[in-house]
């Protein structure tokens, strides 16, 4: 819910019943992976004002479309 949906860890925490610290435990988790089979990407999550966020995705877009196939990690990597 944290990372796919963009609730806060309290509202996690307060709709499921978990405590804070498992929250965060799970989403620290999580992330870690991610990190680990991503070798060479960084994760960004940042505000940006609208024309700076659209530049941005245009320049990654761009990257993207020239890296052969094997260079883009698969989410179940």
């Amino acid at each position: 819910m944290v990372l796919v949906e963009g609730k806060s860890q309290k509202y996690v925490h307060e709709h499921l019943g978990l405590t804070k610290q498992r929250v965060s435990q799970i989403v620290k988790t999580v992330m870690t992976k991610i990190e680990k089979s991503r070798d060479g990407w960084v994760y960004i999550s940042t505000w940006a004002p609208a024309t700076l966020a659209k530049e941005f995705q245009a320049k990654v877009e761009i990257a993207l479309m020239s890296m052969s196939t094997g260079d883009i990690p698969k989410p179940d990597e």
